[in-house]
């Protein structure tokens, strides 16, 4: 073989190996110690970048919460009324037309989500946890005279450092909120950021009934398995929180007729918990959830579509979120468990599938 080409062949081996040792080496250890970093920051499903105890300040009236928020963008479709608060970018406000308190029909609305100041505070938040900092109290911006309906999304944004945060909320004719998320880093270094989503009750809701044979209180499909946490279990006793992790599911707060509820891209590993996280003792009861940390490179972007539930534990409706999104759902894994169908599940479904046909066709159950 020619002398020069060995000398060539040498020559470009030694300079791919110090190209390895020197830069793309360091760059690999750089970047596992980012992405374990971002990991540890929700190891548990215990979301620390969050602190709870920062809304165990004195409550306020729902009117002065909602008159707080330095802006909001209304909602408006047939089924839904209320805001999302810039703050946080959680949706914190939100009515449902379809149900009243009374059977009057001048009975008010039900309303089923809280602003976090309110004594009552419950709402839904979807964000990233970038070092330390969830973003939770973040102030997000919004085009002028943004309005969610069926027909028009709304995009929010933020700035934080060199990163940027999006996300586009759609809803659809129901109860369910699309929330596709974009992190687009404009620095010269790779970040890592960690997703995660809850929904939080201040205090036992206002309409808890506190029966024995119905859940109130937390709760989630997480994996394939149902996890339940009663209001008054968890407030009694912060150490029977559910930790968990298993591909897909949901995780949510259930009350009697109503659910809020947050739902991650079902094909992900979660780490989720239900728990009481208050510091004092006033409880503040969280269904949540993480993902597995995301590294986005200088001068990337990545993207993440999850979900939140606000309405009726309509089963109908639920059990359409289940489909697969070829026959028109989302593939929410078991979502009517939302509904307690309790331990003699199998007797009491098919009397409620003969009772809602019944009542469908008849437009009275006692029929």
């Amino acid at each position: 073989m020619d002398r020069n080409l060995i000398l060539a062949i040498a020559l470009s081996g030694a300079v791919l190996l110090l190209w390895d040792l020197l830069i793309t080496q360091p760059q690999r250890q750089e970047f596992e110690a980012a992405r374990e970093a971002a990991e540890e920051s929700a190891a548990t499903g215990d979301l620390q970048g969050i602190a709870p105890g920062a809304i165990e300040d004195a409550p306020i009236s729902v009117e002065e919460a909602i008159a707080s928020a330095p802006a909001r963008v209304a909602i408006e479709t047939d089924r839904l009324k209320g805001s999302i608060n810039l703050v946080g970018g959680r949706i914190d406000d939100l009515i449902l037309l379809s149900y009243r308190e009374e059977l009057p029909e001048d009975s008010p609305a039900i309303r089923l989500l809280t602003p976090r100041e309110a004594e009552h505070g419950h709402y839904i938040q979807h964000g990233w946890i970038l070092g330390d900092d969830a973003g939770e109290n973040a102030l997000w911006s919004a085009p002028d005279g943004a309005v969610l309906t069926p027909q028009s999304p709304v995009t929010l944004s933020r700035v934080q450092g060199d990163v940027v945060f999006e996300k586009t909320i759609s809803v659809d004719e129901e109860y369910m909120f699309s929330v596709a998320q974009t992190v687009r880093n404009e620095g010269s270094g790779d970040v890592a950021v960690t997703p995660y989503a809850l929904v939080i009750q201040r205090n036992k809701p206002e309409d808890f009934t506190n029966m024995m044979i119905l859940h109130e209180g937390p709760l989630g499909v997480i994996g394939t398995k149902l996890y339940e946490r009663k209001y008054n279990t968890l407030a009694k006793n912060k150490d029977r929180r559910v930790d968990a992790s298993g591909v897909g599911g949901w995780v949510g707060i259930t009350n009697k007729y109503w659910l809020a509820a947050t739902v991650p891209p079902q094909d992900e590993e979660i780490k989720a918990s239900l728990a009481n996280v208050a510091q004092g003792e006033e409880p503040i009861f969280r269904a949540s959830y993480s993902l597995p940390a995301r590294i986005v490179p200088a001068g990337g972007e990545i993207q993440l579509t999850s979900y939140a539930y606000g309405g009726a534990k309509d089963v109908d409706i639920l059990q359409s979120y289940e489909a697969v999104p070829e026959k028109g759902g989302l593939g929410v894994y078991d979502f009517d468990k939302a509904v307690d169908w309790g331990h003699l599940f199998f007797l009491t479904r098919p009397i409620f599938y003969t009772l809602d046909f019944f009542g469908d066709l008849t437009g009275n159950f006692g029929v």
